[in-house]
């Protein structure tokens, strides 16, 4: 897997295989998200295939019955490391500079893709519990 991945690499549609449908209607950020999602379950041995649904697009995990550890592992991580690792106040700290903060930093596009996709599997992990 080529990592890490540039901004251009992340906003193709087939970066990590699976191309779906119609993607010219999606936004840089928003194909950015499901390729985020998708690396992270790869980073847990998960498959992702993004599926198009009536709201856009929708990560689903194949064989989820057989990888319900890894699902429960890649779970925990996304709620202790992941969430914490991209939140707002957290971000606005990372300027290089002890007691600078920095608000701008939180809003970037980047970072608001990838809190975005994180927040989006944990949730699609937890409705298919």
């Amino acid at each position: 897997m080529p990592l890490p991945a540039t901004w251009a690499e992340l906003k193709m549609p087939n970066f990590l295989g699976g191309r779906p449908e119609n993607t010219e209607n999606f936004s840089d950020e928003y194909i950015v998200g499901i390729n985020v999602q998708v690396l992270f379950l790869a980073g847990f041995g998960l498959i992702g295939v993004p599926r198009r649904t009536q709201d856009g697009l929708m990560i689903e995990i194949e064989n989820k019955e057989q990888h319900e550890d890894k699902i429960k592992e890649l779970k925990k991580w996304l709620s202790r490391k992941e969430q914490p690792r991209w939140h707002p106040d957290r971000i606005n700290l990372r300027t290089g500079r002890d007691g600078l903060i920095d608000e701008a930093i939180s809003k970037k596009t980047a970072v608001v893709a990838m809190r975005s996709a994180g927040q989006a599997l944990l949730q699609c992990i937890e409705e298919s519990a």
